[in-house]
């Protein structure tokens, strides 16, 4: 029999993550194949581009929480848990596990890259992770502000901006942020389109949400439009099918989602929907939750809401303009292994190593987003 390589490819192409690690074990054409630049790559994009190879990474937020990971490819959605810290859950900055943006199946530790000593537990953090495709790198940036009620004079409200290269083992303090203020301590930025983005507020309008950009290629920061909206929405970043997007929330009233179908471009942000807080749909207890879309459904007609505040999610329907609670975890057996409070994101999980000691580190651009919240 004739050995069609595009076929077995195209074969390969459709397998889980998990087969495909098996399968490395088979021989060494499957071996170099799996492990090839290109086939990683495709692998990645069709799972981008059908909605598959997608898990639910849960991060328990209360003392000695732990990270859960759930399959949305099984219909037994059993959260698994990934990690469990070693020591307690703590306010300080030093002891706090925070968890950052992530990409596939392995997993690389970092070194300390900031300095204890420094810092206290009222100060503000913002982390973030992406990949950056013009410099083929991993990058983690931490942001500290520093509480003015224990700082001296000429540190003033200055926020300051370390960024670690994976690629590079090494971290660089660029220039200090002067105009913004941080208030969603502890918030991980959202990696669309080369960039990491956050809400933070203006200095000098205080509460005023913007959404900061960094560029992880050229490390440059920036702000983004915000679409056409009234004044007093609190304001939530997310990735939704590639693009930007953003929850705009009135509290205990309702919850609006746009999207930026081209990045940077102020005139297509385009309302997605709205979603009521009322008894007709079930969520009027929604009224505390700072709601995010997470993902589409695999026939792009259902949206994923993630409402931070319990195992609950929200499923909005598009097409019959619908909301309604669920539960994402299974049988309500399984909802008490899973804490009241939770943070909740959706990775892709890819083939894309993180360990620069090879040469097949990844070059897609589609690396940077399409993940995401993993370990």
């Amino acid at each position: 029999m004739k050995f069609h390589y595009d076929l077995f490819i195209e074969i390969l192409c459709r397998l889980p993550i998990q087969t495909l690690l098996r399968f490395r074990c088979l021989s060494k054409t499957c071996c170099s194949s799996i492990d090839s630049p290109d086939f990683i790559n495709l692998h990645l994009n069709r799972s981008i581009k059908t909605s598959t190879n997608r898990s639910l990474i849960v991060d328990e937020l209360k003392t000695e929480g732990s990270i859960f990971v759930v399959d949305l490819d099984l219909s037994d959605r059993c959260p698994v848990e990934l990690h469990r810290p070693h020591k307690s859950f703590t306010d300080s900055v030093e002891e706090r596990h925070v968890l950052v943006e992530s990409i596939n199946e392995e997993a690389q530790n970092l070194p300390q890259f900031w300095s204890h000593d420094e810092y206290n537990r009222n100060d503000k953090i913002l982390v973030g992770f992406g990949y950056d495709s013009i410099n083929n790198d991993y990058k983690v940036i931490k942001m500290i502000q520093y509480n003015s009620m224990y700082l001296s004079s000429n540190k003033n409200d200055k926020i300051r901006v370390t960024v670690y290269s994976l690629k590079g083992n090494s971290s660089t303090r660029i220039d200090d942020l002067n105009d913004y203020y941080i208030y969603l301590r502890g918030d991980s930025g959202v990696a669309v389109s080369g960039s990491l983005h956050w809400v933070v507020w203006s200095q000098e309008k205080r509460p005023d949400d913007l959404i900061l950009a960094f560029d992880l290629g050229n490390e440059k920061f920036r702000e983004l439009p915000k679409p056409q909206i009234m004044k007093g929405y609190s304001l939530r970043v997310a990735e939704l099918g590639g693009s930007l997007a953003i929850s705009c929330l009135r509290l205990g009233t309702f919850v609006e989602i746009w999207v930026m179908k081209e990045h940077g471009i102020t005139e297509s942000w385009t309302k997605l929907f709205r979603i009521n807080y009322d008894k007709q749909h079930g969520i009027s207890d929604l009224y505390r939750c700072d709601m995010k879309p997470l993902c589409f459904s695999e026939t792009g007609d259902e949206v994923l809401l993630d409402d931070n505040y319990g195992v609950y999610s929200v499923l909005y329907d598009l097409e019959q303009k619908s909301a309604k609670r669920v539960t994402i975890f299974g049988s309500p057996e399984r909802e008490s292994k899973i804490p009241v409070k939770i943070s909740a994101s959706i990775c892709v999980r890819s083939l894309v190593p993180v360990n620069f000691n090879s040469e097949n580190a990844g070059s897609s651009s589609e690396l940077q987003g399409k993940k995401r919240k993993g370990t």
